[in-house]
C-alpha cells in the first residue's frame, strides 16, 4: 500500500501543474522591446504575420494581430495515455496572437504567443454516441439526439510553441532592424 502511495505522489509530482492560470488571467508571451514608434513597429510585425502565416483579425487600437490557426496532421504523443498506446495521426493546429503596445513614449514592446491544440472531436463524439444506447434516464433531448455542442469542433490546448514564439519574434526584430537602416 505504502508502495502505491509514494508512487501515485511521484506520478502527480512529475506531471507537475505547469502554466495554470486563473480563469480571467491573459497568459504571458514572449516579449521583445523597441525604442520606435509604435505605428512602425505594428506594420512590421503585421508584415511578419502576413509571410509566415494569414491573418485573421487586426485590432490597431488594443495593438492585437491573430493570425488563421495552422493545422498539419502528425503522430505525436503528447496528448494522453491513449496516444502512447495507439500511434495514430491526430489533427494539430499552432494558435499565434501577438500584442504590440506602448511602454513609453518611445518604447514599444511586442508580445507572441502560440499556442499548440490537438483536434478531439472524434473522442468526444464517440462518447456522445455511446450514452445514446445507454439505458439510464436521460433528459428528452439527449434521447437519441447529439446536439450542435457536441458536434462543434473540440480543440484541446497542448502547450505553448516557444519556439514559434520566438521564431516570429526573431523575424520581427530583423525586419524592424532592416526598415531603421
Amino acid at each position: 500500500m505504502r508502495q502505491t502511495m509514494s508512487f501515485l505522489v511521484c506520478l502527480i509530482l512529475m506531471a507537475g501543474c505547469s502554466e495554470t492560470l486563473g480563469p480571467n488571467r491573459i497568459p504571458p508571451g514572449s516579449t521583445i522591446t523597441f525604442s520606435l514608434p509604435p505605428d512602425e513597429v505594428f506594420r512590421s510585425a503585421a508584415r511578419v504575420v502576413e509571410e509566415t502565416y494569414r491573418i485573421d483579425s487586426v485590432d490597431r487600437d488594443r495593438g492585437i494581430i491573430r493570425a488563421v490557426p495552422m493545422e498539419y496532421t502528425a503522430k505525436e504523443s503528447i496528448a494522453s495515455m491513449s496516444d502512447v498506446l495507439v500511434q495514430s495521426n491526430h489533427t494539430f493546429r499552432r494558435v499565434l496572437t501577438l500584442q504590440v503596445r506602448s511602454i513609453s513614449d518611445n518604447q514599444v514592446s511586442v508580445s507572441a504567443r502560440a499556442d499548440l491544440q490537438r483536434l478531439d472531436t472524434t473522442p468526444i463524439a464517440a462518447f456522445a454516441n455511446q450514452r445514446q444506447g445507454d439505458d439510464r434516464p436521460a433528459e428528452q433531448r439527449n434521447a437519441g439526439v447529439i446536439t450542435d455542442r457536441e458536434r462543434a469542433e473540440v480543440w484541446t490546448s497542448i502547450r505553448r510553441d516557444y519556439a514559434a514564439e520566438q521564431e516570429i519574434l526573431d523575424k520581427i526584430r530583423q525586419l524592424v532592424k532592416e526598415n531603421s537602416l
